[in-house]
């Protein structure tokens, strides 16, 4: 059982309290640090996310009408992309569990992106110089 005196659980109401209560149970279970890194892990496994990417463009979705600032879309795509092992124990991080929830249900109607390895291809020699340009493998 979880000790729900975490400073996090304070600001919480059903259903983020059941994340926030899963998530510690994971860690603990585990024996995981509680970082950045873990909560967006934990959050990739619940909402059946390809990659932080993924839910990063959920979360856009789910913030299309929304008028967010461009710095707070870019602290969230660091944050989901880039996540680092930042202490994640202190009780502003607890409006995180509150995105769980909300992700779930469009998580399906995000595609995750493609990632391809660029291919490349020479166009030009000389004695010094090697040039090489970024050819699209993606199919069209």
């Amino acid at each position: 059982m979880i000790d729900d005196t975490d400073a996090r659980f304070r600001n919480l109401v059903d259903p983020a309290r059941e994340e926030l209560s899963l998530y510690l149970s994971w860690i603990a279970e585990n024996q995981l640090p509680d970082t950045e890194q873990m909560f967006v892990d934990f959050v990739i496994g619940r909402i059946g996310a390809v990659d932080g990417r993924h839910v990063f463009a959920a979360w856009s979705k789910l913030h299309e009408p929304d008028n967010i600032s461009e710095l707070e879309t870019l602290e969230v795509m660091r944050f989901f992309t880039n996540p680092s092992d930042a202490d994640f124990t202190h009780s502003e991080t607890s409006g995180w569990f509150e995105l769980i929830s909300p992700l779930y249900s469009i998580i399906d109607e995000v595609e995750p992106k493609a990632v391809a390895i660029p291919r490349f291809e020479k166009i030009a020699t000389s004695s010094n110089v090697k040039r090489m340009d970024f050819v699209d493998i993606l199919p069209e």
